[in-house]
């Protein structure tokens, strides 16, 4: 069973097993400015986004899921009788409806994904996987409000538009098995430097062993990601400042435990920093280095302007 310890993941299933009317409630009195037309799972991640600011991105956008964990818990799920399912799908408030495979599916969601989805989006998603010849059906993330979207094999993607990267490693496995040269090209002209190792390692794991798309791959990243002069009038616009040691819950410290993300050290005291307009924070050396191939923030994505 999957650890419900992480404050942000306890209070996403306490919110889950209350009514609408609750949430709007809490909204109500917490001075939330709300739109009571969303749905149950936007307004729970409304909440979520108030109560842990700093934390959300990562809870609902990218979460890395224990695979030992998954398979342990599906085969125990697919052991119980459909009472028992449905019993659990009771407790955390979920339709109980479809064939013992859906419920099974549907608790793995739950708990893994923090995902809800119904017996006919299940049915769909079945189908689809069909029509298209699939072998995954990756779990996609709630990115920009899109609460409603169905993974589309044609679509063009990012990583972080999945649940974890060894879900867009599933979605390149489709493409490959499609034929899709073309979108394969587009995504590794796509893929952020930071997982650029990582996912060619897994794919070249997974037999992508061809000169072609290694050239594509070096390619890519030495025009992307080569030093541009042209990005340095941005650069020096951005003020440094000699880091102070502040209350964690001061609103100009918005990188959690102080630490820079490109260096992968804890910011130090009296150490030169730099913020970015979105709010994150890196050393002065490390982000001006960062940006000076690529003008995002290595946190957030966001276009440094």
């Amino acid at each position: 069973m999957t650890d419900l310890t992480y404050p942000i993941r306890t209070r996403y299933f306490a919110l889950q097993g209350l009514s609408k009317k609750k949430m709007i409630d809490i909204c109500i009195e917490n001075n939330y400015t709300y739109n009571s037309r969303v749905s149950k799972i936007q307004m729970n991640h409304f909440i979520l986004k108030k109560e842990y600011p700093n934390e959300f991105d990562e809870f609902i956008n990218f979460r890395e899921v224990d695979k030992e964990e998954l398979f342990d818990r599906i085969n125990e799920l697919t052991q119980m009788t459909t009472v028992k399912l449905k019993n659990i799908l009771k407790n955390y408030r979920l339709t109980q409806n479809g064939k013992l495979l859906y419920l099974v599916e549907r608790i793995i969601k739950y708990e893994f994904y923090n995902k809800i989805i119904t017996n006919e989006q299940q049915r769909n998603l079945f189908f689809y996987k069909i029509e298209k010849n699939l072998t995954y059906i990756p779990e996609i993330n709630y990115m920009n409000n899109e609460y409603e979207k169905n993974y589309d094999i044609d679509l063009l993607y990012r990583p972080l538009d999945f649940y974890n990267l060894d879900e867009y490693i599933k979605h390149m496995e489709n493409l490959r098995m499609l034929n899709c040269t073309n979108l394969i090209v587009e995504h590794l002209e796509e893929i952020p430097i930071n997982y650029i190792n990582y996912i060619c390692h897994h794919l070249n794991q997974n037999g992508w062993h061809f000169a072609d798309y290694d050239t594509i791959i070096s390619n890519t990243v030495n025009e992307k990601y080569s030093e541009k002069e042209t990005h340095n009038d941005i650069i020096n616009n951005i003020h440094s400042f000699s880091f102070k040691k502040v209350n964690t819950n001061n609103d100009n410290l918005t990188n959690d435990y102080n630490n820079c993300i490109v260096c992968m050290c804890d910011i130090e005291e009296n150490e030169e920093c730099k913020k970015l307009k979105c709010g994150h924070m890196f050393h002065s050396s490390c982000i001006d280095s960062w940006l000076k191939r690529t003008l995002e923030c290595p946190m957030c994505r966001n276009v440094i302007t």
